[in-house]
């Protein structure tokens, strides 16, 4: 569809669909290390989708935050951005990204 051509402009094409489906949403901002979430992602093949900060799961309000609905019944949360990147690179070797390039 147009929408979901338009959602992954610019990342790279995967050869199988994702097991993390539009399940990372990340709440950040561009001044924060949220970038470098995103650049992660994108290298790693890894669909990221925007969050919306007014609706930020972390008790302070902090940013980063990555949050997966995909994984079983429980939606798991993660702060800091080394451990963010930690968790993407996780996912990526379990085989949640794309198989090769």
């Amino acid at each position: 569809s147009p929408a979901h051509q338009l959602a992954t402009l610019g990342r790279r094409p995967t050869s199988s669909s994702t097991a993390l489906s539009m399940a990372l949403t990340l709440y950040g901002s561009p001044g924060s290390r949220s970038p470098l979430v995103n650049w992660a992602a994108n290298e790693l093949g890894l669909p990221l989708g925007p969050g919306d900060l007014s609706k930020n799961p972390h008790p302070f309000g902090q940013i980063p935050c990555l949050t997966d609905d995909d994984d079983g019944d429980e939606k798991i949360m993660v702060f800091e951005s080394g451990a963010i990147l930690n968790y993407l690179q996780s996912a990526a070797d379990e085989g949640k990204g794309p198989k090769g390039d």
